[in-house]
Order: structure tokens, then C-alpha cells, then sequence
């Protein structure tokens, strides 16, 4: 498999390992294969490498989603989707890779007002709200 240099950080041991980091620290609940945090802790660099290695050879599938009804008081259940433990490292993996250079790449570009009713975009980016008779142009 052709790796770029994101696809590289994604799949670094330390970013992997930063990700399990994260997904051990919401304790979420296992996904359809019924692995747990405490399952994978004790083989987690295993479970790193397991993961890394089936990415590379073009071979890692994730696996279905857990269908989870969540009871609310006086409205209809909420339905979650649960992904697996591994499949929800991988996930955090991709995203601590993606984020900074997406960002940085997107910064100039943040939520320009195109309107004088964009106020909640003004006020956002610290700007005082338009007034009524002030038009404004994005170039």
C-alpha cells in the first residue's frame, strides 16, 4: 500500500498509542465483537500493532456497529451506534493525524459573515454584530 505522510503519523506507534490513551479514558462500552478497555489493556501494544499491520496490508475491515437503545425520561429512546473498541482507536488515530493540518489549512477561511444577519458568526469571532444599514463583502 502507497502511504503518504499522514496515513505514516496516523499509523505511528506513539499516535496509536496516544489514541488508546483516548479511547481508554471515555470507557466506553465494546462494540458487536464484546471486546472491552479492560480486555485489550493488558495486549495493547499488540492490539496497536494488530491494528497498524492489517492497515497496511489493505486488509483491516471494521466491524459492524452495536445497536444501543438509551432510555429518556418523557421522550423516545435515543438509538447509539457503538463501533468497537479497536475499530474506535483507529478513529482517534486518523483524527489526532488530520486535525492540525486541516485546521492550519483552514484557519484564513474560518466562518466568514456573508450577511448582516450572520451575527452569531460575528459575535464568534469577536467581532461587534452589523448594523442594519451595513452590508459586507467576503472576497
Amino acid at each position: 500500500m502507497e502511504a503518504g505522510p499522514l496515513l505514516r503519523q496516523a499509523l505511528s506507534p506513539a499516535n496509536l498509542l496516544t489514541a488508546w490513551n483516548r479511547v481508554a479514558a471515555n470507557r466506553g462500552m465494546a462494540g458487536v465483537d464484546g471486546e472491552t478497555i479492560d480486555g485489550i489493556a493488558p495486549q495493547v501494544h499488540g492490539v496497536l500493532d494488530e491494528i497498524a499491520a492489517g492497515v497496511w496490508a489493505g486488509s483491516y475491515r471494521p466491524a459492524a456497529l452495536r445497536r444501543v437503545w438509551m432510555a429518556r425520561p418523557g421522550k423516545p429512546p435515543r438509538g447509539l451506534a457503538v463501533p468497537t473498541v479497536r475499530d474506535r482507536i483507529l478513529q482517534t488515530a486518523v483524527t489526532l493525524a488530520l486535525t492540525p493540518p486541516v485546521e492550519a489549512e483552514l484557519e484564513d477561511q474560518m466562518l466568514q459573515p456573508l450577511c448582516p444577519h450572520c451575527r452569531h458568526a460575528m459575535l464568534w469571532q469577536g467581532k461587534p454584530p452589523p448594523t442594519a444599514t451595513e452590508a459586507f463583502w467576503v472576497f
